[in-house]
């Protein structure tokens, strides 16, 4: 059977638009707001579904990355961690290579990763190392940022769209 998700997806919203908000009673600005974000969440829903998987394993491609070029630092200032960040990399190895992996362990890979980034950069405060963590981490984070802003482009948060890459040229940079 066909999936008509996105099909369905932008009638729920074209319902929203056309019929429901129209509908709802002016004396009632906070029902006519929710209404409007809720067409609007499945608009901007419809329009990136088709990439929910490609973000997570741009987020898991990316996380990854940036633990393997710090492990060597923080296993200088906690081996506990380092220890953690070789365990999340050998279990994201095992995500990455299974072509069955669907979004949901994608995500908690890649929200693993994140975590035991994040533990390493709190644990660096004062390490010799600890600079180089934290430049590490700043050096990764354009390419996450841009792939945000490109996936909520549509939400129209940007004051000049065109500084902002190409959803697809974004989450191929992982």
């Amino acid at each position: 059977m066909a999936d008509h998700t996105r099909n369905a997806l932008a009638a729920a919203a074209r319902a929203m638009r056309d019929v429901v908000i129209p509908a709802v009673d002016p004396a009632h600005p906070l029902a006519l707001e929710q209404a409007t974000i809720v067409a609007k969440l499945l608009d901007f829903v419809e329009q990136r579904i088709d990439h929910v998987h490609e973000r997570a394993r741009f987020e898991l491609l990316h996380y990854r990355t940036l633990a393997q070029e710090i492990r060597n630092d923080v296993a200088s200032f906690s081996p506990a961690l380092a220890a953690a960040i070789e365990q999340e990399l050998q279990d994201s190895a095992l995500v990455i290579g299974d072509s069955q992996a669907n979004t949901q362990r994608v995500r908690a890979s890649a929200s693993a990763l994140a975590e035991v980034v994040s533990a390493s950069i709190r644990a660096s405060q004062g390490a010799d190392a600890g600079t180089r963590v934290e430049l590490a981490v700043l050096d990764a984070t354009k390419e996450l940022l841009d792939m945000q802003r490109a996936w909520f482009l549509p939400q129209g948060w940007e004051s000049d769209e065109s500084v902002v890459p190409a959803l697809e040229d974004a989450l191929a940079r992982a």
